[in-house]
């Protein structure tokens, strides 16, 4: 059937529109009608040509159908390209998939798209599998299709196990779909169209085929087929020789003899085993390849380059089995996009790639990398790791300050083959990798030995310990063995079992209690091993309280150190995001000062990066004073964050952090500290009508996001949040920014106690209780106050009709009911117990999620889906320090099936203590870490076992002149 009659049946079948949902098209074998639409993200709704899409739904066996996990969003952008623009106003982001229950069948999927959110390319990719099978590979929306604008996918699938499964997986950011559309279409008897060989590639002991793509929507693979050619005619009948369906649109035929001449043809396979006519013949012989066939030079996101040396670079292009090389992932960026070198050059480079991939044999090659920077403009915004068959040949690579601006980075490696695939890797730190050219040929090794390692260093924690050394010099180095002296006879024992590729090594098999040696050698290409470094010891010792504290602040200080710009000093928001939130700078400020006084490094280096944050804030546009919740890298308010507005409370927890850091530190930080504070203006913040601050302003127009625009909810209940926000406006240096004492007292102040339902715990004490029950309510502000020294407050001082709390005996109270709400629930969640609890707002398979502990505002029992984050409980530590010392032991030490550590990861292998959260009945862990997490705990701990956070804090003059105003039990005194 022509391709013409063919979608025209389709169409009529199927009543096809190019929206920007996903439209699932079934063909049931009972011949079964079957209609289903989902509207992902938002309520139901009935499309222009009378489709009828179900509002987004959790998936149950008794549904049918629904996602299994994610958050819902909405947007008002204008969509380009379609009828029913309110359909992907809501989106579904942040899912692993979708589940329809249907019959054994055959489906049509089409995965329709819009990006609301995101402006520039890069900052979401993702992949889409159907049925185990990647359909979508590295899709960026913007790079694709541009912003705001729909566009289909169609994938033809068959369903055998009664289950049609949708999965998608994130490389940067988020996997989002606005809708799901599911309907039958017939079973057809059509044969496809005949596709034809593109490209035929004589290669050594091998043929390599490529034909064009059969763009039909229900064809499934093709099959290749060979005849051997004798005299030049074909005496024999064309012999199938792919096992299977072959996906791609590639094979190589590995079973082809050198000499021989062969003919090769291919059909086209639908969904429905119908085969299409079997392609024209082409030829092809197996040739031996000499040594100068294995140079490969490639012109990385652009076509075939030669260069005034007349040295041709292949066409970049996607690896596949025929060409032997290309890359996984990334864009192109060539010369048209005005890239230009300062010779006068324009160049190409590939930008967010994983590897490049080049099938070799087994030998020594030499590998350049060339590369330039082609947008940013100062060094910090773009660094990546390179690896080279496994072995880290650069470490946080950041090309504008190896080089000057649009002038070429140059590196060479040698490096050895095992495997019959040379591999070069890229691991993003900050920004995306990027590359240029690429240039592999045999080579000859060094001989000589490599010279001795240095540097060895041990860290060891109880039950496994970490070896450190200095990088081996030369380029030829492809790894490291490592040797271990145990024992009275003293021997030294290699314990790698393959050369170790980056500059630390984690021995497990150690005790508490023993003693042990430790060297390293570096093995080069021609695999000669060097001399062995010096010995290294050390005796493990079991772990003390005081260890796991210092271990676990470490590992948060690492967070802010590591996951900041380093330039500017700005901090992420969490690991898996590249825009910053200024609470987690914040409580990053102050997380530094913790790493200042505990010496994790160098005071004067840590307050140079202190400097330079509260410069760069000094410079970053604000509204009344106050911060935009999202920042850019630059200070600059981001399109990527997840809202375009001013917070008071994130603005509150950042000043927070700023007047710590210039107390601390003194001098110019202490200025600029003091500068940014008195900037804000809280009093226009104020409701005046209710006496109460509010909560956001957002811009009318995202295109003057510092104009005009509207408050949005105010502060009407007590929590941390609201006392931040309340105090830090009573305390303004300027008076005309300051809001009224009373304001303290003006808010809901609401108290309740916990009885608990297990027998042998007692009630808690009347306390105040927040409006969602989430711990962190009640420990932010404590990060900073000492409420201790200050007794009760005195409404009634002020005028104002309200309880007069002691706000530290509050969330001691609030904490105890915390735990008890747990351990009364621990036969409904495994996650919940005597020493795992302390709900509150983290990351969980549902999304985004905010449980909290009877009793709370609206008194709505509401544990979610049982996920508990760490970090609750391990804020607690002043208040039930015995309590959280064995809540934090036990997440510690939380092992999976594998014997691995759960919820915590060690610094070294990439991690920062704890993960966010976790749930035993789901299996699910949260791998991500979250600045205001993070900050709060290494706080927490800090004023437990020094009072250093809230002792700096309360010595700043202004704060201690609101406290006074606001009228607590002991009078501060002012200096």
């Amino acid at each position: 059937m022509p391709i013409k009659e063919k979608m025209e049946k389709f169409k009529r079948l199927t009543g096809f529109i190019i929206f920007s949902f996903i439209s699932v098209v079934v063909s049931v074998e009972a011949g079964v009608e079957y209609k289903k639409g989902i509207n992902c993200g938002g309520p139901a709704y009935t499309a222009s040509d009378g489709k009828k899409f179900s509002a987004d739904v959790k998936y149950r066996e008794s549904l049918k159908y629904g996602y299994m996990d994610g958050n819902d969003a909405a947007s008002s952008s204008h969509i380009g390209g379609t009828k029913d623009k309110f359909l992907f106003k809501s989106e579904r982001w942040g899912f692993s998939e979708y589940r329809f229950d249907l019959p054994k069948g055959v489906y049509l999927v089409s995965l329709y798209l819009a990006e609301t959110h995101f402006k520039n390319r890069g900052e979401r990719v993702f992949n889409v599998d159907l049925e185990g099978r990647t359909v979508v590979n590295g899709l960026d929306m913007i790079a694709a299709y541009g912003k705001n604008e729909a566009e289909v996918l169609k994938f033809a699938v068959r369903v055998n196990d009664g289950r049609l499964n949708i999965k998608a997986a994130a490389d940067i950011d988020s996997p989002k779909l606005c809708a799901i559309y599911v309907e039958n279409i017939l079973h057809d008897t059509d044969a496809p169209l005949r596709t034809y060989i593109t490209k035929v590639v004589n290669k050594d002991s091998a043929v390599g085929l490529l034909w064009k793509p059969n763009k039909e929507f229900d064809v499934e693979g093709y099959e290749v087929f060979r005849v051997e050619v004798e005299d030049s005619y074909i005496k024999t009948p064309f012999i199938k020789i792919s096992e299977g369906l072959i996906e791609g649109t590639a094979y190589l035929d590995r079973k082809a003899e050198n000499g021989k001449r062969y003919f090769y043809a291919v059909k086209s396979v639908d969904v429905f085993g119908n085969k299409s006519k079997m392609s024209e013949p082409a030829g092809g012989i197996a040739v031996k390849s000499s040594p100068e066939d294995l140079i490969l030079r490639i012109n990385c996101g652009a076509g075939e380059f030669i260069d005034e040396k007349g040295r041709v670079y292949k066409a970049d292009e996607e690896y596949n089995i025929v060409a032997g090389f290309g890359y996984d992932g990334g864009r192109p960026v060539d010369s048209r996009e005005g890239v230009k070198i300062a010779s006068g050059y324009q160049f190409s480079l590939r930008e967010g790639f994983k590897e490049y991939l080049y099938d070799v044999p087994d030998g020594i090659y030499k590998v350049a990398l060339e590369f330039i920077e082609p947008w940013n403009k100062r060094a910090g915004r773009r660094q990546f790791s390179l690896f080279i068959e496994e072995k880290r040949v650069v470490r946080d690579l950041d090309i504008f300050f190896e080089a000057e601006r649009y002038n070429i980075l140059r590196l060479e490696f040698i490096t050895r083959v095992n495997d019959g695939q040379l591999n070069i890797r890229a691991v993003r730190r900050m920004g995306e990798p990027v590359i240029s050219f690429i240039e592999i040929e045999p080579a000859r090794a060094k001989l000589r030995r490599p010279a001795r390692v240095g540097g060895l260093k041990i860290d060891a924690r109880e039950d496994r310990l970490y070896l450190f050394w200095d990088a081996a010099k030369r380029n030829d180095i492809i790894g490291y063995n490592i040797y271990k002296i145990t024992g009275s006879e003293r021997r030294a024992e290699k314990i790698n079992e393959t050369l170790v590729g980056i500059e630390m090594f984690k021995d497990t098999d150690v005790e508490a209690g023993g003693e042990y040696s430790y060297l390293v050698s570096a093995v080069s290409a021609s695999l000669k091993e060097g001399r062995r470094s010096r010995p290294v010891s050390v005796l493990v010792r079991k772990l003390t309280d005081d260890d796991l504290l210092d271990i676990i602040q470490k590992a948060c200080f690492k967070f802010f150190w590591d996951e900041a710009d380093q330039v500017t000093g700005l901090i992420k928001d969490k690991t898996s995001v590249d825009f910053v939130s200024t609470a987690s700078v914040g409580f990053g400020l102050s997380a530094l000062v913790v790493g200042a006084e505990r010496e994790y490094l160098k005071k004067d280096i840590i307050e140079e990066r202190v400097y330079n944050i509260l410069n760069a804030l000094s410079g970053s546009p604000k509204k009344f004073g106050l911060f935009f919740h999202y920042l850019d890298f630059d200070a600059m308010p981001s399109s990527s964050g997840y809202e375009s507005g001013v917070s008071s409370v994130d603005s509150g927890i950042l000043l927070m952090g700023v007047i710590t850091a210039g107390e601390y530190f003194g001098g110019r930080v202490k200025k600029e500290a003091d500068k940014i504070v008195a900037e804000a203006d809280w009093s226009s913040f104020l409701d005046k009508s209710r006496g109460l601050l509010y909560m956001a302003w957002g811009p009318a127009n995202l295109d003057n996001m510092t104009g005009d625009g509207n408050f949005y909810c105010a502060w009407d209940h007590a929590s941390d949040e609201t006392i931040i926000c309340t105090l830090l406006g009573i305390s303004a240096p300027k008076e005309e920014h300051r809001i009224q004492p009373a304001t303290f007292y003006k808010w809901r102040r609401p108290q309740g106690r916990y009885q608990p339902l297990t027998a042998g715990y007692r009630p808690t004490d009347l306390f105040v209780y927040s409006w969602s029950g989430c711990l962190f309510t009640y420990q932010f502000a404590h990060c900073w106050v000492d409420f201790k020294s200050l007794g009760r407050d005195n409404g009634p001082k002020l005028g104002v009709n309200s309880p007069r709390i002691d706000w530290y005996k509050n969330v001691i109270e609030a904490t105890k009911a915390a735990r008890l709400y747990c351990i009364d629930r621990k036969k409904r969640f495994r996650t919940f117990g005597e020493d795992s609890w302390g709900l509150t707002a983290c990351a969980s398979k549902e999304g985004y999620i905010t449980p909290g502990a009877m009793p709370k505002g609206d008194m709505w029992d509401d544990p979610k889906d049982g996920t508990i984050a760490p970090y609750g409980a391990g804020c607690s530590l002043p208040y039930l320090p015995a309590e959280v010392m064995r809540a934090l032991w036990y997440y510690y030490n939380l092992k999976d099936e594998k014997g691995e550590r759960l919820v915590w990861q060690d610094e070294y292998e990439g991690g920062y203590g704890f993960w966010d959260s976790f749930n035993l009945d789901s299996g699910y862990v949260a791998k991500v870490v979250i600045g205001i997490d993070q900050g709060p705990l290494i706080l927490a701990i800090e004023n437990y076992r020094s009072g250093l956070i809230q002792e700096t804090f309360m010595k700043n003059k202004h704060i201690r002149r609101g406290i006074n105003r606001i009228g607590f039990e002991n009078k501060l005194s002012i200096d």
